[in-house]
């Protein structure tokens, strides 16, 4: 059926019970409401006001939309295609991890852009000991160009899994004690190119002999997506 809403007068008071009012009425009406009779039965779409949508693939997955675009990079959990990082690689720093990486470029100014980061995490290769309140092997950010946000930070900890006479077995046990990392977010962004992405800052672990309480970081499974509308 038909939205009604009252109009209103010059030097009428309005007040936010009846201004909520009138969202949630068109809300429900454009949402779910819409009825065939309030359809004008005349043609009155055609192909020239439909645009659409721009599909991209490697290497830089997207859909590119009229007010909008959406990425998305996935990769499995497969050994093979696993991002593997030394402790000896960042020496103080961040690394970026691939696949869990994008490129924006933005139209205009106050966009917001929803981030989905998913992945798989752990440690392989150090000390058969654990002990997570002192031991944190490595804390996931999500980047917002150079911006780290502190709020976004994910950690993972000693597998407890050294490699051995059977690495096949060691190396399961490491699977096992992987960790899924989850990070969603809303960023506002200006116009321009803009990169955002999730990075791991890897600590240094405790070199006690042969013997180091941690060594490798493995991340696999990932799944990122970036989507924006604008306004």
């Amino acid at each position: 059926m038909g939205l009604s809403l009252t109009l209103v007068a010059d030097g009428t008071t309005i007040d936010a019970t009846a201004v909520q009012s009138y969202i949630e009425q068109i809300e429900y009406y454009v949402n779910e409401g819409i009825d065939v009779a309030d359809l004008d039965s005349a043609p009155w779409v055609d192909s020239v006001h439909i645009f659409k949508p721009e599909f991209y693939g490697a290497p830089r997955p997207r859909v590119k939309a009229v007010s909008g675009e959406t990425q998305f990079f996935r990769k499995n959990d497969s050994m093979y295609t696993a991002f593997a990082s030394h402790y000896n690689l960042s020496r103080g720093g961040v690394v970026h991890i691939p696949g869990l990486q994008a490129t924006l470029k933005i139209p205009e100014d106050d966009v917001r852009v929803k981030v989905l980061a998913s992945f798989a995490a752990f440690e392989w290769g150090g000390s058969d000991v654990v002990d997570e309140a002192a031991q944190v092997v490595a804390k996931f950010y999500l980047y917002q160009n150079e911006t780290q946000l502190a709020h976004t930070a994910r950690r993972i900890y000693p597998s407890g899994s050294v490699p051995g006479g059977v690495d096949a077995d060691s190396l399961l046990g490491a699977l096992v004690a992987r960790k899924q990392v989850c990070i969603a977010d809303y960023l506002e962004f200006d116009k321009g190119i803009h990169s955002v992405g999730v990075r791991v800052d890897i600590n240094p672990p405790t070199v006690t002999g042969a013997y180091v309480d941690w060594k490798h970081v493995f991340v696999l499974q990932r799944a990122f997506a970036t989507d924006y509308n604008l306004r």
